[in-house]
Formats: C-alpha cells, sequence, structure tokens
C-alpha cells in the first residue's frame, strides 16, 4: 500500500493578488519570493489608475480655478496678449469639467505606467547583465509595479495636503531645503526626494535580490538608488525647463 505525502501548503496554493497587494507592506520578501514563482501585475496597475482617477476627481474645484489663474497669469506676464479672453474662460471652465479632470487622470496614469514600464525594461537589462539570472521583462514587471504601491500613499497624502491647504504646489518631498530664488534645479531636484520614494527603491532592491538570489541587498540597492538619482537629475531638469517656458 502506497503511502501519499500531502504537498506542501506553501506551493501548492499561490497566494491571492490583494494578499500580494496588501502584504508589500509588511511581509515583503514573502510577496517577492511568491511573485519570483508566479509574477502578476494586473492589481497594482489598477490600483495605480484608480489611485490617479480618486485624486483628480477629489481636488476641490476653488483649488484647481486658482491654480489655472496663476498659471494664466504667469503666461500673460511673460508673452502679453497671449491669452484671449475667450481662452481663459475656456480653459477655467475645462480645468473643472468631468472631461478636464478625467483628462488630468488618465495622463497621470499614463505617464505612471509608461515610467513603470521604462524602469522595469532598463532593470530587466542591467539585472541580466550584472547577475547573469535569467530575469524576464514579465518578472521585472511584476516586481516594479508592487514596489511602486508605497507611492500611492504618498500620492494620495499629497493630494489631501493640496485640498486643505489650497496649495497646488504642496509637496512632501525635500524642496524645502533649497529655494527656488536660489536654484530653481535644485530646488526642484530635491523635491523628487521623499519617504515614499526612497521606500519604493528599497523595495525593487529587495525585489530584485529576492530574484537574482544575491546575498546581500547591497548590490541591487546601490543600483536602483542609483538609477533613481538618474531619474531625478532629468525629471528636476524637465520641471526647471517647463518652468522656464511658463514663466
Amino acid at each position: 500500500m502506497t503511502e501519499t505525502v500531502p504537498a506542501s501548503p506553501t506551493s501548492a496554493q499561490p497566494k491571492s493578488v490583494w494578499w500580494l497587494a496588501l502584504r508589500v507592506f509588511d511581509e515583503p520578501t514573502q510577496v517577492f519570493t511568491e511573485l519570483a514563482a508566479r509574477p502578476r501585475a494586473l492589481l497594482p496597475v489598477l490600483l495605480i489608475i484608480l489611485a490617479s482617477i480618486g485624486s483628480s476627481f477629489s481636488v476641490p474645484a476653488a483649488v484647481l480655478t486658482n491654480a489655472a489663474e496663476q498659471q494664466l497669469n504667469t503666461i500673460e506676464q511673460k508673452r502679453p496678449g497671449t491669452i484671449t479672453p475667450e481662452r481663459r474662460e475656456r480653459a477655467m471652465g475645462n480645468v473643472t469639467s468631468v472631461s478636464g479632470r478625467a483628462g488630468a487622470a488618465a495622463s497621470a496614469s499614463l505617464i505612471t505606467l509608461v515610467v513603470l514600464l521604462v524602469a522595469a525594461g532598463i532593470l530587466t537589462g542591467v539585472f541580466n547583465a550584472i547577475s547573469g539570472g535569467g530575469i524576464r521583462f514579465k518578472e521585472e514587471w511584476a516586481i516594479a509595479t508592487h514596489a511602486f504601491l508605497p507611492q500611492i500613499i504618498g500620492l494620495m497624502i499629497t493630494w489631501v495636503g493640496i485640498s486643505l491647504t489650497g496649495d497646488p504646489q504642496f509637496r512632501m518631498g525635500l524642496g524645502f531645503l533649497v529655494s527656488e530664488d536660489t536654484s530653481r534645479y535644485l530646488h526642484n531636484f530635491a523635491a523628487q526626494f521623499t519617504f515614499f520614494g526612497a521606500w519604493n527603491v528599497y523595495l525593487l532592491a529587495l525585489g530584485n535580490q529576492v530574484r537574482t538570489r544575491e546575498a546581500s541587498i547591497g548590490m541591487p540597492q546601490g543600483i536602483v538608488a542609483g538609477l533613481w538619482v538618474v531619474a531625478n537629475l532629468a525629471a528636476a531638469g524637465f520641471a526647471t525647463a517647463m518652468a522656464s517656458l511658463i514663466g
């Protein structure tokens, strides 16, 4: 008579997508171990989209109107006659309309997902080149989307702060360390660094350590942190250039 040995529950039963999304905050190693075996990313993508929609529709109309008014006034001061009364009225109406808010949510979602796709592609190439671990893009995409989830909390806190203070420039980064009068570029660069961004970087490094089976997180952390700094330099340059164009 043959005895049947029961399968290990951890290997037989995959964790649910909700377990992965929620436990990445307190049990990230277990989450990335599960993702290494069964990469999935649909739920984090949906949460990113929902967060963008929620933040776009939760900001009071008065805050959006004031921000749009300031921007239009700045453009008019720099290039008199550019903003006609008709254009101003159309712009002010669009910024608080359902279509305007939906467009902002769609843009935010698209930009975030494109950035994550690019990041996952770069990290796939870098870690494959360094470790020879044979990481597939699908695996890196699952790591990147789950590692991004703390940023959603940061986004929600930022939009709550904007709604409460009425200041569309409300941010939680280190921009306060350098005033715009001293250096607009350095101010924008410092503003890119947030607690939630650092958390995101740590999770990305941890996920890749688990996938590549590195003994220490040091090498993955150095790679991801270095790329984060480069990305923040580029983002600061873009923000500075856009601010210069507007005035």
